[in-house]
């Protein structure tokens, strides 16, 4: 967590603002795109064009686009990044269906609307529903070009360009404007035109949930350079606002997609907008998106792998599920942890309402850990190249959202060493690895090879990726129909850790509540830690020890408890966390909760940012209080009123902090400060960084670095290099320092990356920017 503190005195008013830890914020300038359909790859490599792709691509990257803020939240304490909120409650896309000066559709937009939003098999909606188990319920609307208001249009959009003005031979990923944000910025300006409403698909100031459907096919199968790659990005800088009912919201993230599928003039399938729609929910490829040739990533076994290709004839109109790993990250499933000898378990499909995720952590591990699932041929996972159980391997030092693979989308580049969320395949010849399938019947156990046994000492085996045993087995692996059943055997693992009060909720502010833990190990040890909803900042009890805490509190509101457990017999291990628990303190008079409206992050220069406060304050009178930190250091814009709102108009490149404030009239009057409850904003326009870096360096020699960013506030800064090897290092925490050196101790080409951020920005890549170089070691 990173804290900062600010003092303010006015008559007697004493601030905190504490900026919680943001996650999953990718590497800016990436672009997270389909993967090349199977036949695609096949015809590159047999006529020698592959390399060509790839350099083609990787250039791409280079030279891309910024990426959304995909989420705004991840558990505090869990290292491998598993989401605090899960993606759930009900999303509200806007699609919009554009055609070029000297292109016509195919297909109307009542058919988009189906295939999307249809409550059938094989729409979009329906494949969400059943992924999340019915939290994530995906509605939305198909926008043609004589929409207005909010009525439906039947006509596509009309561009005032011809399709080689925005694609040229580049994917459509050139400068702007002749690029696919170009396309997106020109469709968004038609519609404010036509007096679109927008208001259905805002939230907290922005349009989250864009698909951008384009007349004609997707490179992702033609291959050809002047049809547009299907993508997930941001505008970044072209950023457009528009207005909705109260106020104003950003339109930044989107993703866009062909019309036609394949090659021909039928209508497309699912299975690019579920893929593309996984990155915008915050997920990363787990394809490899460095070579095509000899890896494979996940294969068939995830949408956000070739699997987005499954269907009769690879044709993705029945997209494989998500994997164990990314419906974790989601939040719509929660593992089961255990520990034991012996343990037999009967584990139904994955894919149906009673399947569910195994997680063993091996004791003193800090990083890695296993997954497992019973996958089967059935619904959306009809079409994967067999069944059983899946396990899978995850390194949480590169599959979590603020590790350097994670934001240059190389979680599963095998380059690495070895993929971050990597499928152990039963058969042990790593076929997924050498590029040599996307998948078999022989990759679950017992699969077609009858692997019935996973441990320590087999082939696949359990020990972890510096050789050292992880003490986990899996034995007597079978199917009895579509369950899988096996016996489970750990040492030093925690089970999954409860909590328990000795109080109903909610309780008096000030009543003391004691909270207990209990988790299934020898000698176990906790710490506890609560969330305060004035400010969302974290305390700790301290150091691990027993099992009770008494929690008192005299400002009302939810506090959010977690606590971890380990056994003071493995004292290395790393702990296991519960799930949130929360209790409410209530009082009359005092403000309990606020929630403010506003946007995050990148913003357009001379656009305007607002901030809506509302707090909950049962019989009492709720005040506000906006504070603005810029350039001049910290300054009160709107004191204390019954006025909820305040805009930051014609925002001037630079960085910004917005604090909103509340406090009840009566305990404002009586200054009672430590009642106040605060939420914090970030903004950055028009902010840069640039790199200078040598152009080659003799092997052995030093690679000298510096950095100057433009437009923030006490500018931090973070390198990274990868050698040659594909490992990555970096200089450390954000500092203040703009040079760095390192030691190309190899012959080969270095990648170099600065990011920088504002002082006050949470350590992510969210709030920072960045630049990219290349250094030749000879």
């Amino acid at each position: 967590m990173h804290c900062v503190k600010k003092i303010f005195r006015g008559g007697m008013f004493f601030l905190l603002i504490s900026f919680f830890l943001f996650a999953n914020q990718s590497l800016a300038g990436q672009l997270e795109m389909m993967p090349p359909h199977p036949q695609l790859i096949e015809q590159l490599k047999n006529t020698g064009g592959l390399q060509d792709l790839i350099n083609i691509q990787q250039q791409m990257t280079v030279r891309g686009f910024e990426t959304p803020a995909k989420r705004p939240e991840k558990s505090l304490f869990n290292i491998q990044g598993a989401s605090n909120s899960p993606v759930d409650s009900t999303a509200s896309a806007l699609v919009l269906c554009v055609q070029f000066t000297d292109t016509a559709p195919q297909h109307s937009t009542a058919e988009f609307q189906k295939l999307l939003f249809g409550s059938s098999f094989g729409t979009m909606k329906d494949y969400f529903a059943k992924n999340s188990r019915g939290l994530f319920d995906l509605n939305g609307k198909v926008a043609g070009g004589d929409m207005a208001g909010s009525n439906q249009g039947t006509a596509f959009i009309k561009l005032p360009n011809p399709k080689s003005y925005y694609v040229g031979y580049q994917y459509a990923t050139g400068s702007y404007p002749q690029n696919s944000q170009g396309i997106v910025v020109d469709a968004v300006n038609a519609l404010k035109a036509a007096n679109f409403d927008f208001t259905p698909y805002a939230a907290n100031g922005a349009i989250p949930y864009l698909f951008v459907i384009v007349t004609g096919n997707g490179a992702e199968f033609t291959g050809r350079t002047r049809d547009i790659w299907s993508h997930s990005a941001s505008l970044g800088s072209h950023q457009v606002v528009v207005k909705v009912d109260g106020g104003t919201a950003t339109v930044d993230c989107y993703s866009i997609e062909p019309e036609l599928k394949g090659d021909g003039n039928e209508l497309n399938t699912i299975g690019v907008f579920c893929h593309e729609f996984g990155h915008i929910l915050g997920l990363p490829d787990l394809y490899d998106t460095q070579n095509y040739r000899d890896s494979e990533g996940d294969g068939d076994w995830t949408v956000m792998a070739a699997g987005s290709w499954n269907g009769p004839h690879s044709d993705g109109s029945a997209p494989a599920e998500f994997d164990a790993f990314s419906k974790t990250y989601l939040g719509w499933i929660n593992p089961d942890s255990f520990s034991g000898s012996g343990v037999r378990l009967s584990m139904p499909p994955v894919e149906g309402a009673g399947g569910q995720v195994y997680r063993i952590t091996p004791a003193g591990s800090q990083t890695e850990y296993f997954l497992f699932e019973n996958k089967q041929q059935t619904g959306y996972d009809l079409y994967l190249d067999g069944h059983g159980l899946l396990v899978w391997h995850i390194d949480g030092s590169m599959a979590n959202p603020d590790s350097i693979y994670w934001r240059a989308n190389e979680v599963n580049n095998i380059s690495n060493g070895h993929y971050g969320v990597a499928l152990v395949q039963a058969d042990g010849r790593n076929d997924l690895e050498h590029g040599a399938n996307r998948g078999d019947a022989s990759d679950p156990f017992p699969g077609a090879g009858n692997v019935t046994s996973f441990t320590d000492n087999t082939t696949p085996g359990s020990k972890l990726y510096n050789g050292t045993q992880s003490n986990i087995s899996l034995m007597n692996i079978s199917e009895a129909g579509q369950n899988v059943n096996l016996v489970v055997t750990t040492t030093g693992h925690v089970a999954a850790v409860s909590l328990s009060a000795d109080k109903t909720d909610p309780q008096p502010a000030g009543t003391a509540v004691t909270l207990t833990a209990n988790a299934a190990v020898s000698n176990p040890v906790y710490q506890f830690w609560v969330k305060d909803p004035r400010d969302d900042s974290w305390t700790s009890s301290g150091e691990f020890g027993g099992g009770s805490y008494t929690l008192t509190r005299r400002v009302p509101g939810v506090y959010t408890v977690v606590v971890f457990a380990k056994s003071s017999d493995a004292p290395g291990s790393v702990p296991v966390q519960s799930a949130p628990f929360t209790f409410t303190f209530t009082k009359s008079g005092s403000v309990s909760g606020l929630l403010v409206s506003g946007p995050n992050g990148g913003q357009t220069t001379g656009g305007d940012a607002t901030f809506t406060a509302a707090a909950t304050d049962d019989g009492g009178t709720p005040c506000y209080e906006f504070w603005l930190h810029d350039a001049a250091g910290w300054r009160v814009v709107k004191n204390w009123s019954a006025d909820n709102s305040f805009t930051l108009g014609n925002i001037q490149a630079g960085s910004y902090v917005i604090a909103a404030t509340a406090l009840d009239r009566a305990d404002l009057e009586a200054g009672k400060w430590d009642m106040v409850y605060t939420k914090s904003f970030v903004l950055n326009a028009g902010s840069s960084v640039d790199l200078t870096a040598p152009a080659g360096v003799v092997s052995g020699g030093a690679v000298n670095l510096s950095a100057q960013a433009a437009g923030l506030t006490g500018a931090e800064y973070q390198f990274w290099y990868q050698a040659p090897d594909g490992g990555w290092r970096n200089s450390g925490d954000y500092t203040g320092n703009n040079t760095y050196s390192f030691i190309a101790d190899t012959p080969g080409a270095y990648r170099v990356v600065v990011y920088a951020k504002d002082h006050y920005a949470p350590s992510t890549g969210q709030f920072a920017v960045l630049s990219v170089a290349t250094v030749l070691s000879r």
